[in-house]
């Protein structure tokens, strides 16, 4: 299983400023999506805790950015006015979970994110062979359902399954 949130970064280099997506994410994300990068790496589950500022870029980023140079890899980038390392470059074509994605830093979860009332995180996982689709989703929404009676920040909030291409 992998978890992102959605973020905007504003991205700074030695090219033009520029508003794009992005996201947090945990480390295990890259793995669930099967998707190694081009350049460098992804980032490990120790830098997911709070003051690691490692950055993994999209192709895109790489080429406008730092002009498609493998010495990207190493290099800073600002995002929304924190400096980050660029450990990885993502291959062409290469946009989840939205086009035009930028950047992926790692998760670090913040006090806010723990409260229950913090509904703004999305998972990816991979299902067992052995496990049928409409079973899982059946659980899973067993789960929302449960979390809905249980807890009140949960009462218009569920859970289900969606296969992804």
């Amino acid at each position: 299983m992998g978890i992102w949130e959605y973020q905007t970064f504003n991205i700074a280099s030695d090219a033009e400023p520029e508003q794009l997506p992005g996201v947090r994410s945990s480390a295990s994300l890259f793995s669930v999506l099967g998707v190694p990068p081009a350049l460098g790496r992804v980032f490990t589950e120790a830098e997911e805790a709070p003051g690691h500022r490692v950055a993994v870029i999209s192709d895109g980023v790489w080429r406008t950015h730092f002009g498609a140079r493998p010495t990207a890899v190493g290099s800073s980038l600002r995002l929304n006015g924190e400096p980050y390392e660029v450990i990885g470059v993502m291959p062409p074509g290469f946009e989840f979970p939205v086009r035009g994605n930028g950047a992926w830093v790692p998760f670090a979860l913040t006090e806010q994110d723990q409260q229950r009332g913090s509904h703004s995180f999305w998972v990816a996982a991979r299902l067992k062979p052995e496990v049928a689709f409409e079973t899982a989703r059946a659980e899973i929404e067993q789960i929302g359902r449960a979390l809905q009676q249980k807890y009140a920040d949960n009462a218009d909030e569920g859970a289900t399954i969606v296969p992804m291409a």
